[in-house]
């Protein structure tokens, strides 16, 4: 409203054009919305045709523009000498005075004449996404859905519909802020009525409820290259919150967490780049060790039935050329370590114990060169007495002595 309490329409707004916009701007716009509602070709467009007609004879001449554009100045002080009479009376309103004098200059320029506002830039959304091991080796994707706003195709981002159009807000006089007092300090703030606008629609789009933009799912797909690092920020632009004022969207940071694997590990880091290695360890029957055989293990590709050489000992280390993490970058393809543990039988018979007695004895004594070795020169003092012992399971000092027997206690 202005001071005279009359409902002001919005031209600006209407137009979709700035205040400070130029005199041959504004004529563009308007040539180009009256072709598109003029009666003869929308039937529906009457309403909007005859407000932009208003809006050219307010705005479309130099002369008339000065004159309207005193009318909005006017009611931006109007609207402020309201709330500043409504202050003055507190605790601070002398402060609250000399604060809206240093302002008013600053708000007639936004809402008749000189555009304060700069494009800013949306906030950037942050999310974390899990990605298992084998897929983090070779890469992949994740679609994520967030809510977002985009323009209302209804109203095409207005806010009003045909029928309506844009008046200057009656609170807050068309600068969008109004001084409040939530704790006794007064402090200028967002108007509720026009949402910071400085005008509201009338009627509002009911799809949007005038905001111009609805909240709707949109999904996006975040590539995760191979070999990437647990922990690694992705960015995907332009997926953050939206910007104001023309300012560009914001990004979506997504922090990869890469799960651990039952079987396989990446190898360590070697210096400043990751390795391209995967370890695992795998236990094999002690007579397949011996005699060697195939046997399938885990890979990032899937489970690979590989070739055991004969003659394997524990901790031994077999490698699968191109069975490791893929390098995102230059695609290089790293190995699978296998490391060999070897599993005793437990739970064993008197019968096939003596088997397997009869069977090692039958074998020539150079085929166990170290332990037939280490007993050179031992004779017992006690004759043929045997020593009893207790069985208390594998040394924990020793990496290489768990044999896949249990860790029960008895005596041998």
């Amino acid at each position: 409203m202005n001071d005279e309490g009359m409902r002001v329409p919005h031209h600006y707004a209407l137009l979709g054009v700035a205040p400070d916009a130029s005199d041959e701007e504004i004529r563009r716009v308007w040539k180009a919305e009256a072709q598109r509602w003029h009666p003869d070709v929308s039937p529906q467009g009457g309403p909007r045709f005859i407000a932009l007609k208003e809006a050219i004879d307010a705005i479309g001449e130099a002369g008339a523009r000065k004159r309207y554009d005193a009318q909005l100045q006017a009611g931006v002080e109007a609207a402020v000498q309201r709330m500043v009479s409504g202050a003055e009376g507190g605790p601070s309103g002398r402060a609250v005075s000399q604060g809206v004098r240093a302002r008013l200059g600053g708000w007639i320029d936004r809402v008749a004449g000189v555009r304060e506002a700069r494009p800013v830039s949306g906030r950037n959304r942050r999310l974390r996404v899990a990605v298992g091991f084998a897929e983090a080796a070779l890469g992949t994707e994740r679609r994520v859905e967030l809510m977002s706003e985009k323009a209302c195709q209804t109203c095409e981002g207005q806010g009003f519909p045909v029928v309506g159009r844009p008046w200057v807000c009656g609170r807050c006089g068309g600068i969008g802020e109004v001084l409040a007092r939530p704790f006794l300090r007064a402090e200028w703030q967002a108007c509720v009525e026009c949402a910071g606008l400085g005008w509201v629609p009338e009627p509002a789009c009911e799809p949007c409820a005038g905001r111009g933009v609805v909240t709707v799912p949109v999904t996006w797909v975040v590539p995760i290259p191979a070999g990437l690092a647990s922990g690694t920020t992705l960015r995907v632009a332009g997926a953050g919150e939206p910007g104001v004022g023309g300012g560009a969207a914001g990004d979506l940071l997504v922090e990869v967490e890469i799960e651990a694997d039952p079987h396989l590990r990446r190898d360590d880091a070697r210096g400043t780049k990751p390795s391209l290695e995967v370890r695992c360890e795998w236990r094999v029957p002690f007579w397949k060790a011996m005699a060697g055989g195939t046997m399938t293990v885990p890979t990032v590709r899937g489970p690979v039935a590989i070739a055991l050489p004969a003659g394997l000992v524990d901790g031994e280390v077999l490698r699968l050329p191109g069975y490791g993490v893929r390098a995102g970058t230059s695609g290089a393809v790293g190995d699978q370590l296998v490391t060999v543990r070897i599993e005793w039988p437990v739970g064993l018979d008197e019968a096939a114990l003596a088997g397997l007695r009869a069977w090692g004895e039958g074998l020539a004594p150079e085929r166990f060169p170290r332990s037939m070795g280490q007993a050179e020169g031992l004779a017992p003092r006690d004759g043929s007495r045997t020593a009893g012992v207790r069985r208390v399971g594998p040394d924990r000092n020793d990496g290489n002595s768990d044999s896949g027997r249990g860790s029960s206690e008895g005596d041998l």
